[in-house]
C-alpha cells in the first residue's frame, strides 16, 4: 500500500494493524528472526506457544492458520509489512519505521513487555 495522501488514513491503517495482539506478536517475533522471514509452520507454531502461555490452553493449529491467512496477513500485507510467498509458504517482514516505533511504544507500556491487553 502506498502511503495515502490523507495522513489520517495512514494513521488509521497503522492503528488497525496494531489493534490485535496476534498481529503485534507476529510483528515482534518475525522482526527477531535472522532473515526476518518464517515459514508458515514456524509462525503457526509460535502462535500456538504464545496462546498456550497466555491462556494456559492449546489452540487448534487449523484455527490459527486460518486466522493468520484470512484476517491478519491481509491487514499486514495491505501496508506492505508482511508478505506471503505461497509457493514457498514463507512470510517475509518488510521494515516500516513508523509502525515499528509505535509497536515498541505499545509493548513498552504493557506489563512485562506482554503484547496482550488485560
Amino acid at each position: 500500500m502506498d502511503r495515502p495522501n490523507n495522513p489520517d488514513l495512514f494513521v488509521d491503517a497503522i492503528l488497525d494493524v496494531l489493534s490485535h495482539e496476534h498481529r503485534r506478536e507476529i510483528l515482534q517475533w518475525i522482526r527477531d528472526q535472522p532473515e526476518q522471514t518464517a515459514d508458515e509452520q514456524e509462525l503457526v507454531a509460535h502462535l500456538i506457544d504464545y496462546e498456550e502461555e497466555r491462556n494456559d490452553k492449546l489452540p487448534h493449529p487449523d484455527h490459527l492458520k486460518a486466522s493468520l491467512h484470512h484476517v491478519h496477513q491481509p491487514k499486514l500485507d495491505n501496508l506492505d509489512i508482511l508478505t506471503y510467498a505461497e509457493g514457498e509458504q514463507e512470510f517475509a517482514y518488510q521494515e516500516h519505521p513508523v509502525l515499528e516505533e509505535w509497536l515498541d511504544m505499545i509493548t513498552d507500556e504493557l506489563p512485562d513487555g506482554d503484547t496482550t491487553e488485560e
